[in-house]
């Protein structure tokens, strides 16, 4: 009985072995494969990039509004920062599949503008011109097919009807339900959540996220920043997202890190952590070098 129970355990860590073997095996092709992919289009790769990557984020607050939740992400703050020469802004929602609207808020139970829920529509209809919104879409994965179809029918409307689509770049973490904007012609941001810098497995996790990105066609790639000291966009995600067209959030507030990322020709857009700072006049093409 003995000898029985160590030939299987012996089968089973065979079996073990030669599966972990495969799946190395398929990622190391997969890898090459789509690196090589990624190399012949970067030159095709045309998006709305500036000078000035920079961007608001939630609009620009200020200091008197700092501690006013329905100040961010309105009409008044996504102003401001046009006013103050931001390109674009980064803009919380979640779509509504009951009221079947874009409503304009970081949070659940939503976060009311004078009192009064704000749609995307009356958002884009209050501000004087047009600039980048960066729609950070969230519960995205829990809409069904049907909703995520209407959530698609009413940006499709929003964008006709503002002549807009071309300024919307849409975020999410879900491969698929990102799939349907993608299908329908719209800007789309893949977010992703590799590991800082020191933590194990960071390179591994950030290779799947590329393969998963290219697969998907979608148009750019988000992710954290991460600490100055302990960074999840470092050497390591530089490396692996080369020739990658990248938005990066949460950026320590530190003028010299932003433009120091900013000469990264991959990296199209930066938003701080901090609301209330304008850092728009930083611009690369004066000293990309």
């Amino acid at each position: 009985m003995h000898k029985k129970k160590l030939s299987i355990t012996k089968r089973l860590i065979k079996w073990f072995v030669l599966v972990l073997l495969l799946i190395s095996l398929i990622y190391l092709v997969l890898s090459y494969y789509v690196d090589q992919q990624l190399a012949k289009r970067a030159d095709s790769i045309i998006l709305a990039t500036q000078c000035h990557k920079v961007w608001a984020t939630r609009g620009l607050v200020d200091k008197q509004h700092k501690w006013d939740p329905s100040y961010y992400n309105s009409i008044a703050s996504l102003q401001q920062a046009i006013d103050a020469g931001a390109a674009g802004s980064e803009v919380d929602l979640f779509f509504d599949p009951k009221l079947d609207r874009y409503i304009i808020s970081h949070d659940r139970p939503y976060n009311l503008k004078h009192g009064k829920l704000l749609t995307l529509d009356e958002l884009i209809g209050g501000i004087s011109k047009p600039l980048f919104i960066w729609l950070d879409f969230k519960k995205m994965r829990k809409l069904t097919k049907p909703q995520i179809t209407a959530a698609v029918n009413r940006l499709e409307f929003i964008s006709q009807k503002y002549n807009f689509k071309d300024y919307f770049y849409i975020e999410g973490a879900d491969p698929i339900n990102l799939g349907y904007f993608r299908d329908s012609g719209f800007n789309t941001i893949f977010d992703i959540h590799p590991l800082p810098e020191s933590k194990g497995l960071t390179s591994i996790i950030g290779n799947v996220y590329k393969m998963v990105y290219y697969f998907g066609d979608f148009t750019v790639v988000a992710m954290n920043s991460g600490d100055k000291d302990d960074p999840i966009y470092g050497e390591t995600m530089t490396e692996i997202f080369k020739r990658i067209p990248l938005f990066i959030y949460h950026v320590p507030d530190d003028r010299e890190l932003l433009i120091k990322i900013s000469k990264n020709s991959d990296v199209r857009v930066l938003i701080q952590r901090d609301h209330t700072i304008n850092n728009y006049d930083i611009n690369v093409c004066l000293n990309p070098n």
